[in-house]
């Protein structure tokens, strides 16, 4: 998940500079070169605010990105400092290792719902 949309943004970055580095041509220059019509109006605040809109909705997209892995990352702390803990008491059986690691992997299975729960709730 949070591969997928560090990818888009980074597709979409790519894009816009591809772009820009091959200069094309805006509606404006289009409609010069085609009709030999210069716009002399300004941008409808429609435009402007679809622009607006799509800043926001990547904004909502990197932070919420940015949310998840360091919630991955602080849950991948803590299983490792749980696992030194157990493996500093010096514990043989293997089978209350797997029950003791099912219950750490339940509590975090939780916390991402809760918090999948609340973020649609929104």
């Amino acid at each position: 998940m949070v591969f997928l949309t560090w990818f888009c943004m980074a597709v979409m970055v790519l894009f816009y500079l591809a772009c820009y580095l091959l200069d094309l041509e805006t509606s404006d220059a289009y409609y010069l070169r085609l009709f030999d019509i210069q716009p002399t109006t300004k941008e409808c605040r429609s435009h402007k605010m679809a622009h607006v809109a799509n800043m926001v909705m990547e904004m909502i997209l990197f932070v919420t990105s940015l949310s998840s892995a360091v919630l991955f990352i602080h849950t991948a702390i803590q299983g490792v400092r749980q696992e030194r803990r157990i493996a500093s008491r010096n514990t043989v059986d293997t089978s209350s290792r797997f029950f003791v690691r099912f219950k750490s992997f339940k509590r975090i299975v939780k916390l991402l719902i809760t918090s999948e729960r609340a973020q649609r709730a929104k």
